[in-house]
């Protein structure tokens, strides 16, 4: 059995009592500070609620792309994701893979923003 809160929660805990509490005593030259760390603990918790999906999103198509199975080690992953960078440089995929690659790159674009700031995902 986990205690509670759990750690997204905890984080939640530590960002508000930041923001509330502690940020109106801060001096005006460390405000900016204050909310730079308060907004990497609301990246952070979004981060561990997601989990690791958006990686795995990202890694199966690139592998789709290149028509291999889901690599299991992330040092055969990063070869595949070398070589779509080198190919996407080289201008070296087919119509069709660039597609496909638009695509994925587009989810992945979308799936980070989501993780850093989805208001602007609300924005649309």
């Amino acid at each position: 059995m986990r205690d509670r809160p759990d750690r997204d929660a905890l984080l939640a805990i530590a960002r508000e009592t930041l923001l509330k509490d502690l940020l109106p005593q801060i001096a005006a030259e460390h405000r900016m500070t204050v909310l730079m760390v308060a907004r990497a603990l609301e990246i952070v918790g979004r981060e561990i609620v997601a989990g690791d999906a958006a990686d795995m999103a990202f890694a199966a198509g690139v592998a789709a792309v290149y028509e291999r199975a889901l690599p299991c080690e992330a040092a055969a992953f990063d070869v595949l994701a070398r070589r779509l960078a080198v190919d996407i440089r080289a201008d070296a995929l087919t119509p069709d893979r660039k597609r496909a690659v638009h695509v994925l790159l587009l989810a992945e674009a979308r799936a980070r923003v989501a993780l850093g700031n989805p208001r602007y995902l609300d924005a649309e």
